[in-house]
């Protein structure tokens, strides 16, 4: 009989060849944890450009905002004729005109009014946004609004 080495019993042996699968369940398993987690990624990245887009023409219709009520500043003397409802045919109505066009290009669907109360000015841009519909639902057009209220 050999000195040194051990003999196996069949138990052993038994052992040794049903385990050798074990280790291919824990990577299915990694690989599923992984795969999870890499939907999870996915999904927030999508959530964030989605609230990225929102906030760029959010941004954009302040900006618009702020630059109508600059240009009724700079033209105090015509501010009447900023006023939607007013019909004036002046500087002020053309620069309202101009605005008007400028906001259907920047914004989808982008349009706005001019309500001029003395020295109270309230300017409303409203544009359609498709792209963040609520999850489960169609993608139908959403109103969206900015208001500025200043004194001129």
């Amino acid at each position: 009989m050999l000195t040194g080495t051990k003999q196996r019993s069949p138990a052993s042996m038994r052992r040794k060849c049903c385990s050798g699968g074990f280790s291919l369940i824990e990577v299915l398993v990694t690989v599923v944890i992984i795969a999870i987690g890499l939907l999870g990624l996915a999904s927030m990245q999508s959530a964030g450009i989605k609230l990225n887009h929102d906030s760029l023409l959010r941004s954009k219709a302040t900006l618009a905002a702020y630059d109508l009520a600059d240009r009724i500043r700079a033209n105090k003397d015509y501010r009447d004729s900023y006023d939607t409802g007013s019909g004036a045919s002046d500087f002020g109505a053309e620069d309202r005109v101009d605005w008007l066009n400028d906001l259907s290009q920047e914004l989808p669907n982008g349009t706005g009014t001019v309500d001029v109360a003395n020295e109270r000015v309230t300017i409303t841009i409203l544009w359609k946004n498709t792209r963040n519909a609520p999850t489960g639902t169609p993608a139908t057009d959403q109103d969206q609004s900015f208001t500025l209220q200043t004194d001129i």
